[in-house]
């Protein structure tokens, strides 16, 4: 008998991890090993079970999916992730790629086009969802080396996470608290942060944040 696929669902709205639990858990073939709401305990929870695929939503508060991808697939080496998003823009599918998604599907997308992402994925295999049209693609394609050179390359794990927490309103002692790091910690990363990102003010790093996906507006 074919071992069932582990699935970690991660998506911050309770509906939607329902929702994809649901449909996954009716597949023969899958198996749901748990689900949460947010970047970071995805990340322990998957040190913990150690899933076969991970479905995580993009947009997410705290830590984004793009770095929650990053960071499970470092924790868990044979991990895939497919991306779930409602935004099918050519940027946001070059974001997911770029921090290692395998897959990318809409959350318009049926139920069916999840399955085949799951599937494609456990046999390590691309997949995209069809609104993700070729020519959006075959841009992606084109944009991949620029991607690579984008500021926030430039930046550490440790500056990402808190350039988005900064982003989404926090205080200096407030990040402090979340990352586990002390407050002078960072105030070096926001020091850092800026000086990368060549900006002078908070209200630059929200403007830079959201225009590039790491916080939402």
């Amino acid at each position: 008998m074919r071992k069932k696929t582990t699935v970690l669902v991660v998506d911050d709205h309770e509906l939607i991890r329902r929702g994809v639990r649901h449909l996954l858990e009716a597949h023969p073939d899958f198996e749901i090993c748990g689900e949460v709401g947010d970047g970071r305990a995805a990340v322990e929870l998957a040190r913990t079970l150690r899933p076969d695929v991970a479905v995580v939503d993009m947009c997410m508060p705290g830590l984004n999916g793009f770095e929650a991808t990053r960071q499970l697939r470092r924790a868990v080496p044979s991990l895939e992730v497919v991306a779930i998003s409602g935004n099918q823009s050519v940027q946001f599918v070059d974001q997911a790629i770029g921090a290692g998604a395998r897959g990318y599907v809409s959350k318009n997308a049926p139920g069916g086009v999840l399955l085949s992402a799951v599937e494609a994925a456990r046999e390590h295999r691309p997949f995209f969802d069809p609104e993700v049209s070729l020519a959006g693609y075959a841009a992606l394609q084109r944009l991949a080396p620029a991607a690579a050179k984008r500021p926030t390359s430039e930046l550490t794990r440790r500056e990402r996470e808190t350039l988005q927490l900064l982003a989404e309103g926090m205080s200096n002692k407030e990040v402090a608290r979340t990352m586990s790091i002390s407050v002078k910690t960072v105030e070096t990363h926001r020091a850092r942060i800026m000086a990368k990102l060549q900006v002078n003010s908070i209200a630059d790093l929200v403007r830079y944040a959201i225009r590039n996906n790491i916080a939402q507006a």
